[in-house]
């Protein structure tokens, strides 16, 4: 069978719209687990993609309007963004392989060398949807971070700075000998 490519030439579509055409496009049945966004997408664009280009393209779009749609056994799941997280998404340490879209929902664990997980979760909640989370493990020196891949490599640059820098806020303990 021929991989579908999908082309975007949406002018005033409306996201039930959209999201047939993607449906149509890949053979793929629709469930809607949530509402379908309102407003209208143009979107032209003279490239062809396959179907995860595709679907990574449109994520991009949907989740800006708090929703998502993933492939499943054969099937489209339309579902808001903080559904997600009881779902099975993928869960990396460290960092994030590079074959991971930025439009993918993901878990992360990220090792601290020097700041503190309580302080750095404190200063990275702003940070992330409210679909996303951002909860420390002091046990581990880690922090763990559920956000789309884009944000998540943003997030992880951040983390970096504040680890790199708190080495110098460490008071220098120099222990007295005694003679």
């Amino acid at each position: 069978a021929e991989a579908p490519t999908l082309r975007f030439n949406f002018k005033g579509a409306s996201f039930d719209q959209v999201i047939d055409y993607f449906s149509r496009a890949t053979g793929k049945p629709v469930v809607r687990e949530t509402q379908v966004p309102g407003g209208t997408l143009d979107f032209l664009s003279p490239e062809t993609y396959d179907l995860d280009e595709g679907l990574s393209v449109l994520n991009v779009i949907l989740q800006s309007r708090g929703v998502t749609l993933r492939i499943e056994d054969e099937m489209l799941y339309l579902q808001k963004l903080s559904e997600m997280q009881r779902e099975n998404i993928p869960t990396f340490v460290g960092k994030l392989p590079s074959e991971v879209t930025d439009d993918q929902i993901v878990t992360i664990l990220i090792p601290l060398v020097n700041a503190t997980p309580s302080t750095i979760a404190e200063q990275l909640a702003k940070l992330v949807a409210s679909y996303g989370s951002v909860t420390p493990l002091p046990r581990q020196n880690s922090v763990i971070v559920v956000e789309t891949a884009a944000q998540i490599r943003r997030i992880q640059k951040i983390i970096d700075e504040i680890d790199r820098e708190d080495v110098e806020n460490i008071l220098e303990y120099i222990p007295i000998r005694h003679s």
